[in-house]
């Protein structure tokens, strides 16, 4: 009987094994390209022969480049940020005084009152108009190799205290790194800048920021009323790291729903010279094989 068993066992491991959908090597897939030196009003024509599951495209660019996929870091980039400010409320005689912008590269991201005011913070709020809209800062003079840099936006009460004082309102956030070849976007609003409230001193007023919603790019410091006692409030960001960007990601042409595509058109925006990949792939849910196909493309302005 156990040996009748066994037998049975191997017998219908075998039978599954047999059964197993076999992946194939797209071994008949390819691409050809019209031509491989190209002017800016050209575009770029290929046609597809055989049959795959999946293909995905990179032009060579800067975020779609194949060999950058698990490529994690980049230098040479200029840090920026654009904000847009709202001032409203009692006309102070100093103004807009009650914002200041902040940023520093020492701080050890210990987010309590000691170490933040033990950092080096730079005041740059000389280089924007406050209560306006769309301000962009560069800031590659303000960081430090291998640290990252933290924004602080800081109300501060205006004397004299028997005066209200203004509700600041920050919103349309964005951190970029700005590259030769790409813009990176590090932070697109408030919520992914990570801006956490501090109160300092008073109690009367503090920093509203979203804390849930990736859409709410609007953080607030409400009005404090007239004798109350001076507030000392910040908002820090979390650490921006300006050395580090997403692989990149390549641009899905067809998977395994769709018909096997003809052709195939792509128009670059930028003179260069470019490798265009083409993977075709056919997979399941536990291996995969592919094909890569390549060309070097002159684009001339």
């Amino acid at each position: 009987m156990k040996k009748s068993a066994i037998l049975y066992i191997a017998c219908l491991g075998l039978l599954l094994s047999c059964n197993k959908p076999q992946i194939l090597a797209p071994t008949d897939f390819d691409v050809n390209i019209s031509k491989t030196t190209l002017s800016l009003a050209d575009t770029a024509k290929f046609t597809f022969s055989g049959n795959v599951q999946n293909i995905v495209f990179y032009s060579g660019e800067a975020g779609n480049d194949y060999y950058a996929e698990n490529n994690f870091s980049a230098t040479g980039g200029i840090p920026q940020m654009t904000f847009t400010t709202s001032i409203t409320g009692s006309p102070l005689a100093a103004g807009n005084a009650n914002l200041t912008i902040l940023v520093s590269s020492d701080f050890n991201g210990n987010y309590v009152q000691s170490d933040i005011q033990k950092a080096t913070w730079t005041d740059i709020t000389s280089q924007v108009t406050l209560n306006a809209a769309a301000q962009t800062v560069k800031l590659g003079s303000y960081t430090t190799v291998g640290n990252p840099l933290y924004i602080a936006f800081r109300f501060q009460s205006v004397s004299p205290a028997t005066q209200a004082q203004r509700v600041v309102t920050v919103s349309a956030f964005t951190f970029q790194t700005v590259y030769p070849s790409m813009t990176y976007t590090n932070a697109s609003n408030v919520y992914f800048a990570g801006f956490t409230p501090f109160d300092f001193a008073g109690s009367a007023g503090s920093w509203s920021i979203p804390v849930t919603s990736t859409s709410n790019n609007t953080f607030t410091h409400a009005a404090v009323v007239s004798g109350s006692p001076a507030d000392d409030d910040w908002a820090i960001s979390a650490p921006m790291s300006f050395n580090s960007i997403s692989g990149s990601v390549g641009t899905p042409i067809k998977d395994i729903t769709k018909t096997m595509p003809v052709n195939y058109t792509y128009k670059f925006k930028k003179a260069g010279t470019y490798t265009m990949v083409f993977v075709g792939q056919n997979a399941s849910n536990d291996k995969s094989k592919e094909v890569v196909k390549q060309f070097q493309v002159t684009v001339t302005p």
